[in-house]
């Protein structure tokens, strides 16, 4: 409890969430009683979220008009954010969620309240959303948050996946699907076996490796209830089969590195960098920024979900690829000459050497 906050448990579903409620002060002395604080709390491995009027920016970008305000109050709030390891939900809605209501040139637009959250809280609640609303009476206008949203059909792209190839069946599968007898031009083969070759990854993937952190919490399980029989009784063949179960466990602990490395998209980190849960983090925030949910048009109109932004995407490249009947003179097409040499047709016809699929393989991956 603070002069400041306001902070309580809540239960949403079977999940316990600490729910910390601020309304900062409008003084930087008074703001730093209210960072200790937060830094204070401890919700141990529960989630948790902050929210409200934080009284405060981030940065430049997050107001306009007005004197500029001084670095320091700034610099100390993100100290806390990352202090507490808290992450900022993106929002929709309005830009900013502050105006003075003052006219012309004194008009200040400023985003002084956020949703702030725990990196356990987006495990629970991976779909939240924050939503600013449009004013009323209040010089504040309404925050929403959202814990889940409505499911729609998304599609699941192809992506290649670096743990595969760290197992032993990959090679034999794809050399197998690839040497397919196949009907049809160079490029149409081509085609034809990339898309076998996806279809059977994809029926591969589900039946070797399944979910990756479901598999990894099997396996650790095992291991840990091996390691108690070897403690009860030590045999040779108990001994072989823990070895063999941490050998596993390794095994299932690097492909679950490599493929929360290779979803962030984060190469820089050095190899054995096993912190999955910022890997995770990262995922989810690179993810809420690559969504569309808003878009204005060259006329002026905005689309306001993302189903609408679907639908006009469609609409636009269907007007753009469809065609309507050009009228033309045969007898002109004896002034068109050939653009395309014969050795240049030739090479087109050719079937792709095994170093341009390589290249167009290593091209496809994330």
């Amino acid at each position: 409890m603070s002069d400041q906050a306001l902070a309580g448990w809540f239960v949403c579903g079977n999940v316990r969430v600490l729910a910390v409620f601020v309304y900062a002060s409008c003084f930087r002395r008074k703001r730093l009683e209210l960072w200790d604080f937060l830094r204070a709390l401890d919700a141990g491995t529960c989630p948790f979220f902050v929210g409200d009027d934080v009284n405060i920016v981030r940065n430049n970008d997050e107001k306009v008009g007005g004197l500029l305000r001084p670095y320091r109050p700034e610099l100390e709030f993100n100290h806390c954010i990352h202090d507490c390891g808290l992450i900022d939900i993106p929002s929709d809605g309005n830009k900013f969620s502050w105006r003075n209501g003052r006219q012309g040139g004194r008009h200040i637009w400023a985003k002084l309240d956020c949703i702030l959250v725990s990196s356990s809280f987006l495990n629970s609640f991976g779909e939240a959303r924050m939503e600013f609303l449009l004013w009323t009476s209040s010089d504040h206008c309404p925050m929403l948050l959202f814990l889940k949203r409505e499911r729609r059909g998304d599609i699941r792209y192809f992506r290649f996946q670096g743990m595969w190839g760290t197992h032993e069946g990959f090679l034999p599968l794809a050399r197998e699907v690839w040497n397919q007898s196949l009907e049809g031009s160079p490029m149409v083969k081509l085609a034809k076996r990339l898309k076998l070759l996806k279809a059977m990854l994809w029926k591969w993937n589900f039946e070797t490796f399944g979910r990756v952190d479901l598999e990894l919490v099997k396996v650790g399980n095992r291991l840990v209830e091996l390691k108690d029989l070897l403690a009860a009784e030590f045999t040779q063949e108990r001994e072989v089969d823990v070895l063999a179960c941490k050998q596993q466990h390794l095994q299932w602990l690097k492909r679950e590195e490599m493929l929360g490395r290779q979803k962030s998209h984060i190469r820089w980190l050095k190899e054995g960098d096993s912190n999955s849960g910022f890997f995770h983090t990262s995922m989810w925030v690179k993810k809420k920024n690559l969504l569309v949910k808003h878009m204005v048009l060259e006329n002026g109109s905005e689309l306001g979900s993302a189903d609408v932004v679907h639908a006009e995407a469609v609409w636009f490249y269907q007007e753009l690829l469809s065609t309507s009947a050009v009228a033309f003179d045969e007898k002109q097409l004896c002034l068109l000459t050939p653009t395309v040499s014969v050795q240049e047709n030739e090479m087109l016809c050719a079937p792709p050497t095994m170093e341009d699929v390589k290249i167009a393989a290593l091209w496809s991956i994330p």
